[in-house]
């Protein structure tokens, strides 16, 4: 008889976690596992003798948690990318032209169009970086740079004064910017911030939440030097003991905004922050300004 092992045949109707479709398959079933697990959770009447095996539950519950895949936040990149370089196109085209002087009413429909996607976006992307674990911030940092080579192709455009003001040059956008955490407190809000000022506030964000995190800041840092945000981020940053008293943090954090304004009249809007946020905004500053 000849030698070697026989394949051990497996029924199609087993109940096991494996399949030949992975994912597909087996998170149904483990879905169906844990379902049934916490139904019979739910009629133990656990005696004195059973304390082990209930700290083994636990033990093991915390393990499931580890090791399940997380469901990662979605900053839809692909999205707002196709849209911004349409309008980006499109303004370029016109002011490109022979009459870009007489196309003052495209040319600001198209920034409108332009900084209202924008601000949508980022205040999607800040909800995004409050996730935690379940975010890419590398998906986030890409999503920066694509709205910072944005307002910087914008400004190599040949616009209308009255538009170039919206980038940034002049300081002044037509499109209020809001931003809302996830039970609708206000976080932040500028009437009247350019997109420069936005972005500004944004890559703050991805600093100090990053460093928080001890995630790697190196490629951010390289980032807002290349697109000269640098002054605009340390003036946004305020060390732990820079900021008021005990009794007026607690009332300006309710209203989304740690009180004081910058020299440039724009709001800290740190309120929200958490301890490790403020650490990390110390070690921002001095990364940023080591002179401060």
């Amino acid at each position: 008889m000849a030698g070697g092992n026989k394949r051990r045949r497996v029924d199609a109707s087993s109940r096991t976690l494996r399949s030949q479709d992975g994912q597909k398959q087996g998170l149904p079933r483990l879905n169906e596992l844990i379902a049934e697990a916490i139904e019979v959770a739910k009629t133990l009447e656990p005696g004195l003798t059973d304390r082990v095996l209930i700290k083994e539950a636990h033990t093991l519950t915390d393990s499931l948690r580890k090791v399940l895949p997380l469901v990662r936040s979605e900053v839809k990149y692909e999205e707002y990318k196709m849209s911004l370089r349409q309008n980006l196109k499109k303004l370029q085209k016109i002011c490109e032209g022979y009459y870009w002087a007489d196309s003052y009413e495209t040319q600001g429909e198209l920034m409108s169009d332009i900084s209202v996607r924008m601000n949508e976006w980022l205040a999607h992307v800040w909800l995004c970086m409050q996730e935690g674990d379940t975010v890419d911030m590398n998906g986030v940092e890409k999503a920066l740079v694509l709205c910072s080579e944005t307002v910087d192709d914008i400004k190599g455009c040949h616009m209308r004064w009255v538009y170039a003001r919206m980038v940034g040059v002049y300081g002044l956008s037509t499109n209020p910017t809001t931003v809302v955490d996830v039970n609708g407190k206000v976080v932040y809000e500028e009437e009247y911030g350019s997109m420069k000022h936005n972005l500004a506030w944004m890559w703050r964000k991805l600093l100090v939440t990053s460093t928080s995190r001890n995630l790697p800041t190196q490629t951010i840092l390289q980032n807002v030097k290349r697109f000269e945000l640098v002054q605009e981020i340390c003036k946004l940053l305020r060390r732990s003991e820079e900021e008021d008293d005990e009794e007026d943090e607690e009332e300006d954090a309710e209203e989304g905004n740690a009180g004081d304004e910058n020299d440039d009249g724009y709001g800290f809007w740190d309120g929200h922050w958490t301890v490790a946020m403020k650490a990390a905004a110390d070690h921002v500053i001095s990364r940023l300004d080591p002179s401060r």
